[in-house]
C-alpha cells in the first residue's frame, strides 16, 4: 500500500487533483478553504477504502464557497423560468 502524507497546502492540493487512489486516509483537521476536503475525497475509487479523521463538530469542513452555492442557485432560476442555460 502506497502512502501519501498530505500538508494543508495548495501545491499538494493541486499534486493530489489528477490522481485516482485505491486506499484513503484523510485528516481534515487542517482544512482551511473551500474545496480542500472534496479534493482529496473525490480522489477514491471504492468508499469502502475512504477512512475519514479530523472532523471536528464546530468546524464546518464541508462548507461550501458562497459565491458557488449562489452560482447554483442562479442556475435553478433560470431552469425553473424556462430559459435555456448554455455552456460557454
Amino acid at each position: 500500500m502506497l502512502t501519501i502524507t498530505l500538508r494543508p497546502s495548495l501545491a499538494r492540493t493541486t499534486i493530489i487533483q489528477g490522481m485516482t487512489l485505491d486506499r484513503v486516509e484523510i485528516d481534515l483537521s487542517r482544512v482551511f478553504t473551500f474545496g480542500q476536503a472534496y479534493v482529496g475525497i473525490s480522489r477514491i475509487r471504492d468508499l469502502d477504502n475512504l477512512r475519514i479523521t479530523g472532523v471536528d463538530k464546530e468546524t464546518q469542513v464541508f462548507q461550501a464557497d458562497e459565491r458557488v452555492v449562489d452560482f447554483y442557485n442562479s442556475l435553478r432560476e433560470v431552469d425553473a423560468q424556462g430559459d435555456d442555460v448554455k455552456s460557454s
